[in-house]
């Protein structure tokens, strides 16, 4: 018998191919960790850009309406409405008339100068329609015009909304561009008009003698939103109801739509999901190094009418995450080149170093366990009947960002997002009324906010506790924003596998699956999301694998089955393909899950069939030819040796 041949030596892989590669990879994913924490920081500052505009917006509208209903109450104001309520006056009365005229236009010119956005001032007589005063802002100067240039405003929809009102109502108009005598005014002044009632005050019943009207200059009301000094890389949008533009840093695509030439936000710019957008200007490849970031609040016109609005949209551009990213990335490959240059020059050191390292780790660690069970591993908060914080530890302290004094005696809903405040209280008068030990939300996301209004995802669990005399809830809250992570980043590599990846529960449930599954079996991820496992074995075997995944459930835990399993697939469109399945139980915050690693096995399969055959034909030649053969195992390191060779030899 021939002696056995030993194996050469295998290659090792280059050391240096593979530190590169890894290199690489953690490079994109400091990168892709970078960026998107840039573009965090952007979304929060547009968000808080957007709302500290509207907010300006929002107080200046409110005041201008205060203004108005003020003046509607003067005392001037009042005496013409009397006056005019009589069918005849005397002389006596139309000299008063008269006097409440002349003072009511001198209130008005003090109005218009004291307040820079004011542009006119006027009373309109309700029943006719006619200008009776009208105090005006030209060139420079603020006057009064005479009777002879005052106009017929009842056909003007402010005129007309603005009698719809009752008593101490205030109307506020669409911003458009002015109109005198039925024309635009050129150069073109938008405007917003802000009007009230002036009633009488006769018996037994009141009625509307005229209106007080403001026009308000839109472009000095809107230059408190600009923000060119203080952010280079945002810019300020204003648009109606319908879209159209408002204010824009270009203006001529300011309020087209009084002069025939529509400019709305849907024109501009497109959706391409995730929150981001892109100019219609924008269809190279690089378009995608071009997103724009929005954010967006309403600015009500009409408290009880939503449709009326106006929408402050801040808008920022990725040049700052791209920038820090190519920063990073440029400093990432100069640190690891100065690390492979140290690493070559002191190996031996690093090593023992490493080892000092590790132990100096296990100390440290021993040091901060016994500190940790020194203490409450969770936030702990108690709360009264009313809302208030009586009690919080350090750990609440680390989760939401106050001190603890600056939490006890506080509400409650100081650590609420906005959109929680309003039901809180009803949750929490439910919770007194029947106390028990319980984990809050009901399968729905729990959020807390953090002192730098940032929201923080949260577990907290209930119950009830006799504290400072009276039945209190005490609260256990964990912070869970490192297990989304994690959970998001399983989610990641589980579709980055080159294995088709399946997650079920014990009824069969699929809770999670990658791409690979998604080719190997034809459906897509929302089709297969939800479903039954049983969508993907033939219908023969349905019964058998429910069987058989029940019992695997109860085995599991008793020893880890490491064994592969061959069964068959059924593909979207019936087809029916052979399989090999891994199996394995994880324990997760949600229960038991089975984890099942599938590969597809058609080409296996068709290639043993054929080595088979061809193994078969070179036995029948080498039986023919009178040739004997062996093979070696490479793995074993192991001789075989043919039929026809122990024939050849006689063994």
């Amino acid at each position: 018998m021939l002696k056995q041949i030993p194996l050469l030596n295998r290659i090792k892989p280059h050391s240096s191919a593979i530190t590169f590669v890894f290199a690489a990879v953690l490079m994109l994913i400091i990168c892709h960790f970078v960026y998107w924490q840039e573009v965090d920081s952007i979304q929060r500052e547009i968000d808080t850009v957007a709302r500290a505009k509207a907010d300006i917006l929002r107080e200046h509208i409110d005041n201008l309406k205060r203004e108005t209903l003020f003046l509607s109450k003067l005392p001037d104001v009042k005496g013409i409405a009397s006056l005019a309520h009589q069918p005849v006056l005397d002389t006596e009365q139309q000299a008063q008339f008269n006097t409440h005229i002349a003072h009511l236009k001198d209130v008005f010119k003090y109005y218009i100068q004291s307040i820079p956005e004011l542009e006119q001032a006027r009373f309109i007589d309700s029943k006719t329609g006619f200008e009776t005063i009208r105090v005006e802002r030209m060139k420079g100067s603020v006057i009064a015009l005479p009777d002879s240039s005052l106009q017929q405003k009842s056909d003007r929809d402010y005129f007309i909304e603005a009698q719809k009102l009752q008593e101490g109502d205030v109307y506020v108009s669409p911003f458009n561009l002015n109109q005198e005598n039925g024309s635009l005014v050129f150069p073109y002044l938008p405007v917003m008009r802000v009007s009230t009632l002036v009633f009488s005050q006769a018996k037994p019943q009141k009625e509307s003698i005229g209106q007080i009207v403001i026009n308000v200059s839109a472009e000095v009301l809107f230059s408190q939103l600009d923000i060119t000094r203080t952010y280079s890389n945002i810019n300020i949008y204003l648009v109606n109801d319908a879209g159209d533009y408002l204010l824009h840093p270009d203006k001529t695509k300011t309020f087209g739509f009084d002069i025939g030439q529509r400019y709305t936000l849907e024109d501009d710019f497109t959706d391409v999901g995730d929150g981001m957008y892109l100019t219609k200007d924008d269809s190279d490849f690089f378009s995608w190094l071009k997103v724009l970031f929005f954010s967006d609040e309403n600015v009500y016109l009409d408290s009880t009418n939503t449709q009326r609005k106006v929408v402050v949209l801040a808008v920022a551009n990725n040049h700052l995450a791209i920038t820090k990213t190519l920063t990073v990335i440029f400093w990432y490959w100069v640190i690891i080149g100065i690390l492979i240059l140290l690493l070559k020059n002191t190996k031996n050191e690093v090593a023992l170093k490493a080892k000092q390292q590790h132990l100096n780790t296990v100390l440290t660690m021993e040091q901060e366990l016994n500190s940790i069970l020194s203490h409450a591993p969770n936030g702990i908060m108690v709360v009264n009947r009313q809302g208030i914080i009586t009690l919080a530890n350090t750990q609440v302290e680390r989760i939401f960002g106050y001190a603890q004094g600056e939490l006890l005696g506080q509400s409650m809903n100081v650590l609420l997002p906005a959109r929680f405040c309003h039901v809180h209280p009803n949750f929490m008068q439910a919770f007194f009324s029947a106390p028990e030990t319980k984990l809050m939300g009901g399968g729905r996301e729990l959020y807390g906010l953090h002192k730098t209004a940032k929201e923080v995802p949260l577990e907290i669990g209930l119950s009830v506790i006799e504290y400072k005399g009276e039945l209190q809830a005490i609260c256990g809250i964990v912070d869970i924003t490192l297990r989304r992570q994690l959970e998001h980043l399983f989610e990641m590599v589980v579709d980055t596998l080159p294995n088709a990846v399946l997650l079920v529960d014990y009824n069969g449930v699929i809770e999670l699956v990658n791409k690979q599954t998604e080719r190997l079996f034809g459906y897509s991820r929302d089709d297969l999301l939800g479903n039954n496992i049983a969508m993907l074995v033939p219908e023969s075997f349905r019964e058998q694998h429910l069987a058989w995944r029940q019992s695997f459930f109860i085995a599991a835990g008793e020893e880890i089955d490491t064994e592969r399993y061959y069964i068959s697939g059924l593909c979207e469109d019936g087809t029916i393909f052979p399989l090999s399945i891994g199996l394995c139980t994880i324990e997760t915050h949600k229960g038991k899950k089975l984890l099942s690693s599938i590969v597809d096995l058609t080409d296996s399969e068709l290639e043993a069939s054929a080595l088979k055959k061809v193994t078969e034909n070179l036995d029948r030649t080498s039986k023919m030819a009178g040739i004997g053969g062996w093979e070696l195992d490479l793995i074993t390191n192991e001789l075989f040796y043919s039929e026809e060779t122990y024939r050849i030899h006689g063994l």
